[in-house]
């Protein structure tokens, strides 16, 4: 017999299906148990009877449903499968002392389960809390860790936890960051976590610990340079990725180029980064780079987008520049991936020279990208000189489709006057269009 699933589960959904005809559709396929189990709609009476199902997913269902009565959950908190009883654990109606029960389960995840539950409905004595911080399980007590409830000295003593994610919890709730479980905000801890609580851990052995001890001492003002040199060097040169470009986003935090030891670490760890696999890494060399040759050989470097960000180091020749320019689809305007615009895009740098802003804004050069006056203006919103340097470069233009974009754009009074002239002399035909703007 051949089953219509949508046609059935249509009928499950429906509030006067009788709970007769949803035993019936239960019955038929594994697929409509479980979607019995799961509907907001079925009775107590019908999840109590599918809590003994056959079917694992079928009961977890039951287990997961608001509308399980106490007698299901009851049978249910003795189901030989932990994803059946984690469900259990979970469920809001769940009688304290089933709850009690099952943070004692020998299994440590519905033990986790119901810690976390029984924590957040406040019902463990304090001899239960002693018992749950000394439980053998990290993810137990990872629950701890993450708890409103905790006190300075079990905040101090998990930041030692033989268990990187307690370790990394209790950094996390220190920052304001979530924690393990991303469904659960930040709880902030008792009491600020000190410098000397937090040093320690930059040579944790797990690279999450590492980053937010790294967080937590810059929200704590420390002052990285204090750490010896040797140390600094073994961070930016970290395994894990993510703090690698922390330090990377610090690096004027980091090293002292006034020191000649400081530069030469800094260069050395540069000029190794510069062979890094990952595009941001190298961006982020090209955008930091002091010395000369390595300036140079990021300028050969593969990406556009890292060689773009030379635009970004102010140690950047100009003539660089306009090699890197001439690679370019968008060189004017190019959008940057990574999120490091604050030094502002090609023409904002300063190291270009006046022949180099005729030559790229010259008619017959990239002057057609630029006739979007929306995406330009975006590109240069933190940059009005330049901005109005364009336009006073552009209107210098003989080309009619870039002058009719220039009608349309906000210029100032001299400008306007001078686009007026190019308009009578290279593009007659829209000087209605500038009368309309201006001449009103």
């Amino acid at each position: 017999m051949t089953v219509d699933l949508p046609a059935l589960r249509g009928e499950i959904r429906r509030k006067d299906t009788t709970p007769q005809r949803l035993l019936e559709i239960a019955a038929l396929d594994p697929q409509l148990s479980r979607s019995v189990a799961k509907a907001k709609t079925t009775p107590p009476d019908v999840l109590a009877r599918l809590a003994s199902s056959s079917d694992m997913p079928t009961r977890t269902r039951v287990a997961e449903n608001p509308n399980a009565p106490a007698q299901a959950l009851a049978h249910l908190a003795s189901d030989p499968q932990w994803t059946v009883l984690k469900a259990v654990a979970e469920h809001p109606q769940l009688p304290a002392g089933i709850l009690l029960k099952l943070s004692r389960h020998k299994r440590s995840t519905v033990r986790a389960a119901a810690v976390k539950v029984g924590l957040e409905r406040g019902l463990f004595s304090p001899d239960d809390l002693r018992e749950f911080l000394a439980d053998p399980a990290g993810e137990v007590r990872l629950e701890l860790a993450a708890w409103d409830g905790l006190d300075t000295a079990q905040a101090d003593a998990f930041l030692h936890d033989p268990a990187a994610s307690v370790r990394h919890t209790i950094l996390c709730r220190s920052v304001g960051a979530y924690t393990h479980n991303f469904s659960r905000a930040p709880a902030a801890l008792p009491a600020p976590l000190t410098t000397a609580q937090v040093l320690p851990l930059l040579d944790d052995e797990d690279g999450s610990v590492r980053l937010y001890a790294l967080r937590v001492l810059d929200r704590l003002d420390f002052d990285f340079l204090s750490l010896p040199l040797t140390q600094r060097q073994k961070l930016a040169r970290d395994e894990d990725g993510a703090l690698r470009g922390w330090v990377l986003d610090h690096w004027s935090d980091w090293f002292a180029p006034s020191t000649p030891a400081e530069a030469r670490a800094a260069a050395e760890i540069l000029t190794e980064l510069a062979s890094s696999p990952t595009e941001s890494v190298r961006a982020e060399v090209a955008w930091l780079a002091q010395d000369p040759a390595l300036i140079r050989q990021m300028a050969q470097d593969e990406s556009a987008d890292v060689r773009a960000y030379l635009f970004l180091n102010p140690q950047t020749p100009h003539e660089l520049l306009r090699q890197v320019a001439d690679g370019l689809d968008n060189p004017l305007g190019h959008p940057f991936r990574w999120g490091r615009c604050s030094g502002g895009p090609l023409l904002t740098h300063p190291n270009l020279t006046d022949t180099d802003w005729a030559e790229l804004l010259a008619d017959g050069g990239p002057l057609a990208r630029l006739t979007d006056k929306v995406a330009l203006s975006w590109v240069y919103r933190d940059f009005p000189e330049t901005w109005e340097k364009i336009t006073r470069f552009l209107v210098k233009s003989t080309d009619p489709t870039v002058l009719a974009a220039l009608v349309q754009w906000s210029l100032p009074a001299d400008v306007r006057r001078d686009l007026k002239a190019a308009l009578e002399r290279h593009a007659p035909q829209l000087l209605p269009d500038y009368q309309k703007k201006y001449e009103r």
